[in-house]
């Protein structure tokens, strides 16, 4: 565990790295407040058979380019989905992917959230990497855009 300090507070949290020529290091936060999920959730969202996919960029006053914030993921599986064990699964397929897809597709000043589907637990690899593919650049699309201000509880489609 390592230390973080983010909006202003120190918190310890999983850190993880994930690493792409493209987009250079990236630092992964696991999202574990409850205020997190619901801010995100006024984001933007793509919804896909396997899965659906939520982002919101950083705020304005939250970038500095010199120090900036880790990404923060979230993947969730509500009761929907089946039992513990298959709510589990889901969620251990949604990290793996977070993990392989944001680096390739994602903004590197957004946050997201993975939400699992019926469909997660039985889809093959490849059926979940293309939908967070088509997801991601669908989301990054939108966030290019709009400027930051306008991201907002009216902006899903």
């Amino acid at each position: 565990m390592e230390e973080i300090i983010t909006h202003n507070k120190p918190e310890t949290r999983n850190v993880s790295l994930a690493h792409n020529s493209g987009i250079g290091e990236l630092l992964f936060v696991s999202m574990k407040k409850r205020s997190d999920y619901l801010d995100l959730a006024k984001g933007l969202y793509q919804a896909r058979p396997n899965l659906v996919i939520q982002m919101r960029p950083h705020s304005s006053l939250q970038l500095d380019r010199t120090n900036p914030l880790p990404i923060m993921v979230g993947i969730t599986a509500t009761k929907k989905i089946g039992g513990a064990v298959i709510r589990n699964r889901a969620k251990r397929r949604l990290r793996a992917l977070a993990r392989a897809a944001i680096p390739l597709w994602g903004e590197k000043d957004c946050d997201y959230v993975f939400i699992a589907r019926g469909l997660t637990i039985d889809a093959p690899y490849a059926s979940l990497l293309d939908d967070a593919k088509a997801a991601l650049l669908r989301l990054s699309a939108k966030v290019k855009n709009r400027p930051y201000a306008k991201v907002g509880a009216q902006d899903k489609s």
